[in-house]
């Protein structure tokens, strides 16, 4: 029932339908009841997988929607699923096992992905989702930011993707050529110790992430503040970026962007 539940995504209702097929009278009401006690003994295991989790000094966060029934309405409706990565191999780590802690939610505010990270003050890692806001706007009794955000690169590097793709876009391609010179830098000091990867990566990836926000700065100053076409691919991109080497722990790359300022970088070439 749990499997079924879990693995093969088999609602109770559903289950319910498919054990009467087979002459099995089950009320959803009772495998519900048989649900909730298996989780109430799964408990402990839960919350061991939650602290080894956030023992980390960086975790990367994502989420997804995930759709709700909702008996008796006929329709569902969208819930969230949270989840909290903690994987140190990349930076060299390869005693301590990686895991992933999922959280679920009715909604956006991710009250448990917040209340799971209520302890939690080193560097989180994730998209620009408005779901994580919370946690990076929460302060310590200093003031300063208990959460420092890792904004994730991957994705303005898919909207420049997505320019190019569609055409002949010389800003994009550029911008695209100049984060992969980045991910080429990591790639080669994936792994390695982090008093060493924080010694390449002032000298390696500082100059190109000075180079890559002038470059989108210039651009920035030459378009438009609005797109002329509801055709033209349009990107939202991190306008200008922190570089952190004196302050960030050697396992998170220093190049993270800094949300300070957004800008819009439009195609318009044909």
């Amino acid at each position: 029932m749990l499997c079924a539940k879990s693995c093969d995504h088999l609602p109770l209702s559903r289950q319910t339908d498919i054990y009467a097929r087979e002459g099995v009278a089950i009320a959803r009401s009772t495998m519900a009841d048989r649900v909730g006690r298996a989780s109430a003994l799964m408990a402990p295991l839960i919350d061991a997988l939650h602290a080894h989790v956030s023992a980390r000094d960086r975790l990367h966060g994502d989420d997804t929607p995930v759709p709700v029934l909702e008996p008796g309405r006929g329709r569902s409706r969208e819930g969230r699923v949270w989840v909290c990565v903690r994987d140190g191999r990349s930076a060299g780590d390869t005693r301590t096992p990686p895991a992933a802690c999922y959280l679920y939610s009715l909604d956006l505010k991710g009250a448990p992905s917040r209340a799971h990270l209520k302890g939690f003050a080193e560097v989180l890692h994730a998209d620009g989702f408005a779901g994580f806001d919370d946690i990076y706007r929460a302060r310590g009794p200093d003031g300063a930011a208990r959460v420092l955000e890792a904004a994730c690169r991957a994705h303005v590097r898919r909207k420049f993707f997505d320019l190019a793709a569609a055409g002949s876009a010389p800003i994009a391609e550029g911008a695209f050529a100049r984060i992969a010179a980045l991910y080429a830098v990591e790639a080669r000091i994936r792994g390695v110790p982090p008093e060493e990867r924080r010694r390449a990566r002032p000298a390696e990836a500082s100059p190109k992430v000075a180079a890559l926000k002038d470059r989108l700065e210039a651009d920035l100053a030459r378009l438009p503040a609005k797109t002329p076409s509801p055709c033209a691919p349009v990107a939202q991109v991190q306008g200008a970026f922190e570089f952190r080497g004196s302050t960030c722990p050697p396992s998170l790359p220093t190049w993270v962007s800094s949300p300070s300022r957004q800008g819009r970088i439009a195609s318009h070439e044909t």
